[in-house]
């Protein structure tokens, strides 16, 4: 929860810290509903990677931005959420990922796995968020630098993202799998 904090280290005030927390999950929900309704037509991988291209962006946008409209802009086209779940287009792409790279046997196993995983890393990134006032402390910087180094960071998982993404296979002809287009809803 450290897009609260930040904002409001800018020097934003309550009411567009809100706006901007909204604005994070309806650009998030459209871009799910969009992938939804239109992703069928790209290749699943691609559209992974340029969602994880879009999270480093709106990192590094984060970390330069300090207006309320650049933020405005960023905060609804990234997927970035305010809270500490996951709201955003990433979700639904792994998962139709990986029910399309498993078999019917292995399915409910893999996404056991997939949900420890996901999980366990939202945990050491809730843990993260004490990072800023340490850093603050030990390092001697601002809060507001703190902070924006967590986005930074933010931009850097990202790219480590875009290359597990990379990584994955692409299908054989006439094959289904994580590069396939699925067929539509």
């Amino acid at each position: 929860m450290l897009l609260p904090a930040y904002l409001l280290a800018l020097g934003l005030g309550q009411i567009e810290v809100g706006l901007l927390s909204t604005a994070t999950l309806i650009g998030s929900a459209l871009a799910t509903l969009a992938v939804g309704r239109w992703g069928h037509r790209f290749p699943s991988r691609r559209l992974m990677m340029a969602a994880a291209v879009l999270m480093a962006a709106t990192g590094l946008g984060f970390a330069a931005a300090s207006s309320l409209w650049p933020l405005l802009i960023i905060a609804f086209v990234g997927p970035l959420n305010p809270g500490g779940g996951d709201a955003s287009v990433f979700l639904p792409l792994e998962h139709a990922a990986l029910a399309s790279a498993t078999s019917a046997e292995t399915r409910t196993a893999a996404f056991a796995r997939y949900s420890f995983v996901g999980t366990t890393f939202g945990a050491v990134g809730a843990l993260g968020a004490a990072v800023p006032p340490w850093l603050a402390g030990a390092a001697g910087m601002s809060m507001l630098d703190a902070l924006r180094i967590m986005f930074i960071v933010h931009a850097a998982i990202a790219v480590t993202v875009w290359a597990l993404y990379r990584s994955l296979p692409r299908p054989a002809a006439g094959r289904a799998g994580p590069d396939a287009p699925a067929a539509p809803l």
